[in-house]
């Protein structure tokens, strides 16, 4: 069965500033593959459950080549306000979706509203063949809404609350409501190199069903029906005058996580003690490790990167970029990073 995802891409961005407004357009470019693949001697995905690779009339799909446009605006002020139009990538086995955002933030609040792609798989990011047939599914979905709120409790502590709520929908994939909360407490401590964060957090997840699995009518994205994580973080942001930033964060927490057991076909009416794609439960330790930083090399080219590992419940992840932003007038210091 296939399962995870590697992604290589390239970000092409053009940028216009102006009286603290921003419009830009993105192309990314994708290179998708199967994070790993197991025994593909006998397969449990398309319309089929447990038949040998030898049955297969076409080819499983493990690449695929993709580019995904964005359109994208951010305007400053009391409230700032970002939008995001675009479409899932173009290219997949499953035409493509539209997606949308739109958020305001104020100075200690968060609302964000939304249609954006679940890249977990290529099932779930860019759909899936079935080699048994000629039929196609996936591209997944999730339209839902997100926000946060920070108290303010003095002497540099806080408080902040935050919570998700999404409809899951793709082709020939069952719908799925999943719900997040959060809250993490902590305290700033300004230096004269930077802003240093200690504190802890703990989270929650839940999804209505498991669709984990790439049999039709499956999503392959990770739906708990429960996860539970806590435990303590550590945020450091250094600002060296206006030419390098550079920011630094780690984490590690306690993690418990249920999967329901789930249905080979969940579109298809299920028959009295039919076998099933069995559930688990899993404890353990996970962490987060990330960096970026920016340096404007002249006044018309800054460079930067990203870094970050990763161990959660449901994945490991590593990942890094590069960048080199271009300015078409010269500048002194770096541009804010502004909206989504």
């Amino acid at each position: 069965m296939v399962f995870g995802l590697n992604n290589f891409s390239f970000l092409f961005s053009d940028r216009l500033l102006a009286g603290g407004q921003a419009v830009s357009f993105e192309l990314t470019p994708e290179r998708l593959s199967a994070g790993g693949i197991k025994d593909l001697s006998i397969l449990s995905v398309g319309t089929v459950v447990g038949v040998r690779d030898t049955e297969m009339q076409r080819a499983l799909i493990t690449t695929a080549d993709l580019i995904t446009p964005t359109l994208k605006f951010h305007a400053e002020g009391d409230i700032k306000q970002s939008y995001m139009l675009g479409t899932t990538p173009l290219n997949g086995a499953i035409a493509p979706m539209a997606t949308a955002a739109g958020q305001f933030e104020g100075r200690n609040w968060l609302v964000n509203v939304h249609q954006e792609p679940v890249i977990q798989s290529i099932l779930s990011y860019a759909g899936l063949n079935d080699p048994f047939s000629s039929r196609s599914r996936g591209r997944v979905v999730r339209s839902g809404a997100n926000g946060a709120y920070t108290f303010a409790l003095g002497h540099d502590y806080w408080l902040s609350f935050s919570g998700r709520a999404d409809y899951y929908w793709g082709k020939d994939v069952v719908g799925n409501f999943g719900a997040e909360g959060g809250m993490a407490g902590g305290k700033t401590i300004a230096t004269s190199m930077g802003s240093l964060t200690l504190g802890v957090f703990l989270s929650n997840m839940h999804f209505e069903r498991n669709v984990n699995f790439y049999t039709f009518g499956q999503g392959g994205y990770y739906s708990p029906n429960y996860l539970f994580a806590a435990g303590p973080f550590l945020n450091f942001e250094y600002k060296a005058g206006e030419k390098i930033r550079w920011k630094t964060e780690l984490s590690v927490n306690r993690f418990h996580s249920e999967t329901d057991d789930a249905p080979f076909f969940p579109l298809q009416n299920e028959r009295p003690g039919e076998s099933r794609f069995a559930g688990s439960v899993k404890d353990g330790i996970g962490y987060r490790l990330g960096a970026e930083g920016r340096y404007l090399v002249t006044p018309y080219v800054d460079i930067g990167g990203r870094f970050s590992l990763e161990q959660a419940a449901a994945f490991s992840d590593m990942s890094a970029n590069l960048g080199i932003r271009i300015y078409f007038s010269p500048r002194n210091s770096l541009a804010d990073s502004t909206g989504f």
